[in-house]
């Protein structure tokens, strides 16, 4: 399910909000704009993006990697103790998700030129980019949910009818507020 959000800037009449994505990728959280995405919205975005940051579970990981050793005793790569290689890879890619992974295998398949095994950090290498947005994503959302949930917090932003009783009677005060004069306060130098 998507979400539709308003936009930072004013929708015109015609315009249509644009994706959670979208307004994300336009959003930082050092901005102090009101956020009008509905909390329920923000926190659905977020744990989809945690969940794509879910390592691969030990049996998807190990498919994967029985792909990646067929691909390489099909081109005679050397492949000395299988069952230590395979730990080592395990272990060396634990926090890729399974869909990297996945990818990684794949596109080294179509792009290794070396007659030799690829390295744990040569399938890293394919994916590091998008696993450094996915993770940027995630932040960025629980961000911005977490200034979501504070704007919640806030009392409404103030108005004549509800401003607090003291500032209603200072600003009603007949008492002029002046400086002092600047001679008076400047140090002697």
């Amino acid at each position: 399910m998507t979400a539709k959000i308003v936009p930072l800037d004013r929708p015109t009449a015609t315009s249509s909000p644009p994706s959670i994505a979208a307004w994300l990728d336009r959003w930082e959280p050092w901005m102090t704009t009101q956020i009008l995405v509905p909390l329920a919205a923000l926190t659905a975005a977020r744990i989809e993006a945690e969940t794509a940051l879910t390592p691969a579970d030990e049996r998807a990981a190990t498919l994967a990697l029985a792909e990646l050793f067929r691909w390489a005793r099909l081109f005679g790569l050397k492949l000395d103790d299988l069952e230590a290689t395979a730990r080592e890879f395990r272990e060396a890619l634990a926090d890729l998700p399974a869909g990297l992974l996945t990818q990684a295998i794949g596109m080294i398949r179509r792009t290794w030129h070396y007659p030799s095994l690829p390295l744990p950090g040569d399938l890293r290498r394919q994916v590091t980019d998008e696993l450094a947005r996915r993770r940027m994503l995630a932040t960025k959302l629980r961000q911005a949910e977490a200034r979501r949930r504070e704007q919640a917090d806030l009392p409404p932003k103030a108005s004549p009818g509800n401003l607090p009783e003291a500032w209603r009677r200072l600003t009603r005060s007949s008492e002029p507020t002046t400086a002092p004069p600047i001679s008076s306060t400047s140090p002697d130098f």
